[in-house]
């Protein structure tokens, strides 16, 4: 969606776009990440649900078609949705790679200019901080920078403790883990 707002109501069928960029109509909307080579049906699964706009749009998955790159999905709540509002996919594991080529170049210039902390967002394992320590071992040449890691989705939570004994610190994005967790999971 260019710079458009559309409605969509409770109890529509509507459809995301994960490969094909259109504006959202009626028919539904797309879904194109920053690099444009992930396709986001591939992480979603019928029955789970697809939170738009900061979960002020909830939708039911009914269907996925993988190879054309599309979700059908049960409106459940009434909501205008307006252009590049971030989605949540509450309990997936993603196929998608932790660092994206502009994130290690991200990373490589900041190793250059003696930044003292990494801020890692959205890490699930601690397979993704090692990921990140590798490339900073491979690229410095003085002290190393410290790494903290946000603690925001649900698969974070399942592996806190592996990711606090990879991280020099972390920070928890209790808003955003509240939009895939019960408050009462959510660590205070």
């Amino acid at each position: 969606m260019k710079d458009k707002s559309f409605q969509y109501s409770r109890g529509t069928r509507i459809r995301i776009f994960c490969i094909e960029r259109r504006e959202g109509d009626r028919d539904g909307f797309s879904v194109i990440d920053s690099t444009g080579k992930y396709n986001m049906a591939t992480d979603c699964r019928v029955g789970n649900r697809v939170l738009v706009d900061d979960g002020k749009l909830s939708l039911l998955i009914e269907g996925v078609d993988t190879e054309r790159g599309e979700v059908t999905v049960l409106v459940e709540n009434t909501h205008v949705l307006k252009t590049n509002k971030r989605i949540n996919l509450p309990n997936a594991e993603y196929s998608m790679p932790f660092l994206s080529e502009k994130d290690k170049e991200d990373i490589i210039f900041s190793i250059k200019q003696g930044f003292d902390v990494i801020a890692l967002s959205f890490v699930n394992k601690a397979e993704d901080i090692l990921e990140v320590r590798r490339l900073v071992s491979e690229n410095c040449t003085r002290e190393k920078p410290l790494i903290f890691s946000k603690i925001e989705t649900t698969q974070s939570l399942k592996n806190i403790d592996e990711i606090i004994r990879e991280s020099d610190g972390i920070m928890i994005a209790r808003g955003d883990l509240a939009l895939e967790t019960p408050y009462y999971d959510v660590p205070y």
